[in-house]
């Protein structure tokens, strides 16, 4: 080879080599517009904050509604961006073990970021939609319909601007911008439609860390109510997602304030119950078979009778007891006064009532009705009295009524010998 051609060699490779400098030069000028062109908002300090509702129960599963919410801020956006933006929209990676999300990218921080729901489950609607941030400036409103084909209606702010567009997402009160806790998808705001999530407390017992994604939405300025430009604006994730985001287009997603970790709710104590008092008892409980009998209370043989009780006056005589035929009349018993000793007994007479026990309270037998040494007789000796007394009255009353026969007798015969005549004992 002369030199003419060493030189004309040497000359080539240096040209292909400025060329492929030139080339790579013109790809990095390239890619670095597009990055200039094409970033999201980020999240701000002091980051992601979780509000959790107390556990209920849905089939019989334990589960929780998690509400998320948290700053953004878009330092590489020099404008107001209602002037110049449809909005700032925003999805969750739940992190849900039960209900894998719409992915996105694969981050080497951060793993694979897979928001919303991809398909619907006992607890959550399946979920595709870049959701609407707060509005803040005049013009702007505020509208999610849940569904990207929905687009037309979808409505959002783009916050404020003060050195730079800042704001807030997720469920916050739409007129104050204070996070909410949320009960349901649109209560207490309607911003809960995509700021909160339902869990079962089973997946969140090993902890959850769920994360938000930013995006910049194109189409009419927010300051005048417009809507985004396609249905791709708002889907957010899947192969027709708007990949204008903080996953894939910004240098960081800056994972300390996208996101942050759920744990399952402490148990509620269980309450003491509380007797009531005034309760009535429920029927057909079931007798302890270990509880201890009460004893029946015995008699004590040796006890010494109460003297100063009183009998019953409740006890009725035994009608069918049989007098003692062997019983001794009482001597000392007062005729009745209503017999007639010389005729028949009187029919207007009233029958002497029989004397009736006096209660004991005490419940203890008088000495005196026993038969002891009581200050009386005792009930052998009244009863004793008690058929001397009957059996005196049946002798005055036969006694009687022999008389009466033997008047009547007379009296048929005619006059006595000695009826109209003195009386002389010798002839009786």
């Amino acid at each position: 080879m002369n030199s003419a051609q060493s030189h004309r060699g040497i000359t080539s490779r240096r040209g292909r080599i400025a060329a492929r400098a030139l080339t790579l030069a013109c790809a990095a000028s390239l890619a670095l517009a597009g990055v200039a062109l094409a970033n999201a908002p980020d999240p701000a300090v002091p980051g992601t904050q979780a509000l959790v509702v107390p556990v209920y129960t849905v089939d019989g599963v334990d589960v929780v509604r998690v509400s998320l919410s948290g700053f953004w801020q878009w330092p590489s956006h020099v404008s107001d961006c209602n002037t110049d933006r449809n909005g700032v929209g925003y999805a969750i990676d739940w992190g849900d073990p039960n209900q894998v999300g719409n992915h996105v990218a694969t981050l080497l921080d951060a793993g694979s970021i897979d928001v919303g729901a991809a398909a619907a489950n006992d607890y959550n609607a399946a979920d595709n939609e870049v959701h609407p941030t707060r509005p803040e400036a005049d013009g702007t409103l505020f509208a999610d319909p849940g569904d990207p084909a929905l687009y037309d209606a979808w409505h959002s702010g783009c916050g404020s601007y003060d050195t730079m567009p800042i704001g807030v997402w997720g469920a916050v009160d739409l007129a104050t911008g204070d996070p909410v806790t949320c009960t349901d998808e649109t209560t207490p705001t309607l911003a809960c439609l995509g700021g909160s999530h339902v869990y079962s407390v089973s997946s969140l017992e090993g902890g959850i860390t769920a994360c938000v994604l930013l995006y910049d939405v194109h189409g009419a300025n927010a300051d005048t109510g417009g809507a985004p430009q396609n249905e791709g604006e708002i889907t957010a994730g899947g192969p027709a997602r708007n990949n204008d985001n903080g996953a894939e287009k910004n240098d960081s997603p800056l994972l300390g304030q996208a996101c942050t970790q759920i744990d399952a709710p402490a148990p509620s104590p269980t309450p003491t119950p509380t007797l009531d008092p005034n309760a009535t008892p429920q029927p057909g409980s079931t007798p302890d078979p270990n509880a201890t009998p009460t004893p029946t209370p015995t008699a004590d043989p040796n006890a010494t009778p109460d003297p100063s009780a009183t009998p019953d006056p409740s006890v009725t005589p035994d009608p069918s007891a049989t007098p003692d035929p062997n019983a001794t009349p009482d001597p000392s018993a007062t005729p009745d006064p209503t017999v007639d000793p010389n005729g028949s007994p009187d029919p207007n007479a009233t029958p002497t009532p029989t004397p009736t026990a006096s209660p004991d309270p005490s419940g203890m037998p008088d000495t005196a009705m026993a038969g002891g040494p009581g200050d009386g007789p005792g009930i052998g000796a009244q009863v004793a009295a008690l058929i001397g007394g009957l059996v005196a009255l049946a002798i005055g009353l036969f006694a009687a009524a022999r008389r009466s026969r033997r008047l009547t007798a007379r009296t048929a015969s005619g006059p006595a010998p000695w009826s109209t005549t003195p009386f002389d004992r010798t002839r009786r």
